[in-house]
């Protein structure tokens, strides 16, 4: 963790060999994602945003294959907690700090999503919250037409499919893409506005505290993008 945090105050320090300084430090900060302890991964996660910001012309690259490694990850039929976990946060930070590499790939990254806002473990789902909420951030910058945008929609419908489950941690995770639709996607969710409360004022009285939480939490929300 030491080692990880010296690295990061490094990355803006002026090289005459930028490029292989970028390589070298790629190279260290990926072979500590994943690691059993999270305080490591989030670390190395935050570096390699940082990296991604200051990488240069190398950024591509490097991008890419963390991108693609993390999708991997989700994508993965074996259950490996640390992976899902460094997943999600990889991808939040490079949608962050590399929104032009990443926006290549936010179909890939909306399609397996999902794999971590229904993970049991609610860590994940809140750290996969946070990867949407970036993404959507990434795709507001760059489109114009909010109400017809496929992307929204498929949050939207995969949303719904996450209320309809039965699974208190699918519904949580659910509300948790809903909460990032009503801030992230402009006036997308004018026409859908009535059906997503019905299922925000079902939820709320639920017996799983998680989803009874996100439900109230999400009402001053959904007061505030139609007051």
């Amino acid at each position: 963790l030491g080692a990880i945090i010296a690295l990061d105050k490094l990355i803006d320090v002026d090289v005459e060999e930028s490029s292989l300084k970028v390589t070298r430090f790629h190279n260290h900060l990926r072979n500590t994602i994943p690691s059993n302890d999270p305080s490591v991964t989030i670390a190395a996660a935050k570096a390699l945003g940082h990296l991604s910001r200051a990488g240069g012309a190398l950024t591509s690259d490097f991008v890419e294959f963390e991108v693609k490694r993390a999708l991997e990850w989700l994508d993965s039929t074996e259950k490996n907690e640390p992976r899902k976990f460094a997943a999600v946060l990889v991808l939040k930070e490079l949608a962050e700090n590399a929104s032009t590499f990443f926006y290549v790939n936010v179909n890939g990254f909306l399609e397996r999503m999902w794999i971590a806002l229904r993970d049991p473990r609610i860590v994940i789902r809140e750290a996969a919250r946070d990867a949407l909420s970036a993404s959507l951030i990434v795709i507001e910058e760059r489109e114009s037409d909010f109400r017809n945008n496929p992307n929204y929609r498929r949050v939207y419908d995969e949303a719904v499919l996450s209320f309809q489950s039965g699974s208190s941690d699918a519904i949580h995770g659910g509300l948790l893409a809903l909460a990032e639709l009503m801030v992230h996607s402009g006036n997308f969710m004018d026409a859908l506005y009535s059906t997503a409360l019905d299922y925000v004022e079902k939820f709320k009285d639920g017996r799983d505290k998680n989803v009874k939480r996100t439900s109230l939490q999400l009402m001053p929300v959904m007061a505030m993008y139609s007051p």
